[in-house]
């Protein structure tokens, strides 16, 4: 099983000591050692009688450095915001012409389909007004019909009535 403690984190006593030194430093600093106390190693540099204080124009290139690290840090955020926002303009640019494409799109089809709808229209009445002819054809046709099938009835009733003819 994978151990999920952080092997880089630093504990709390360690934290107090660096804590603790970064004090005496400021100390050391702000209370500017004597010149006496401090003396030249081999290097050239001036260190004074405690190896871990920091030096004065160490601390100077430290607010220097510090100072370039935010600015750079800054400049970079607004660089970043700047970018963001252009891409922001651009991707409202784009979904407003996608948009009007595709109502431009729509309405082409939706004008289409009406076309179509019409001319559909057009032929069912075409149809309708075919069907009604001619159904007008075969009913005047089935009246006729009817009409001869009465005159047939009436000649058979007639002739059922007087009975058979002997023809003599």
């Amino acid at each position: 099983m994978a151990s999920t403690a952080n092997t880089e984190a630093i504990t709390r006593t360690e934290f107090d000591a660096m804590i603790e030194r970064t004090a005496s430093r400021l100390a050391a600093l702000e209370g500017d050692a004597s010149p006496s106390s401090s003396r030249i190693d081999e290097e050239g540099r001036t260190t004074s009688g405690q190896s871990e204080a920091v030096t004065q124009n160490e601390f100077r290139l430290f607010k220097w450095v510090g100072t370039f690290f935010v600015a750079a840090v800054l400049g970079a955020f607004g660089v970043l915001y700047q970018q963001i926002s252009d891409v922001r303009v651009e991707m409202r640019d784009l979904h407003n012409t996608v948009l009007r494409e595709l109502y431009t799109q729509l309405d082409t089809q939706i004008g289409g389909l009406r076309r179509e709808f019409g001319s559909l229209r057009q032929e069912f009445r075409t149809e309708i007004g075919g069907l009604r002819q001619e159904m007008k054809e075969n009913h005047d046709r089935n009246l006729e019909e009817i009409g001869s099938l009465r005159e047939r009835v009436v000649r058979v009733e007639t002739l059922l009535v007087e009975g058979p003819r002997t023809e003599s």
